[in-house]
């Protein structure tokens, strides 16, 4: 998710916001839902808490190799 608060440090700041530490962004982010599938697949869904404008984040990955994939959705 670090790739997240430097998009949101660089490029998605409001004209009244600061930069985000990495505790401020941690803190303004909730899990929505995990799914994990049959052959080890998963994704996570996280509420942007209005960080991206009200987008989510989804995170997919496997069990064995770990997180590898994020974006941003809607």
């Amino acid at each position: 998710m670090t790739e997240f608060l430097g998009l949101k440090n660089d490029a998605w700041l409001d004209e009244d916001e600061t930069k985000f530490s990495k505790e401020e962004f941690k803190e303004r982010l909730t899990l929505n839902s995990i799914t994990v599938q049959a052959d080890g697949q998963f994704e996570f869904w996280y509420d942007d808490g209005d960080l991206f404008l009200g987008h989510s984040i989804r995170v997919n990955g496997s069990l064995s190799e770990g997180p590898m994939h994020a974006g941003l959705e809607g």
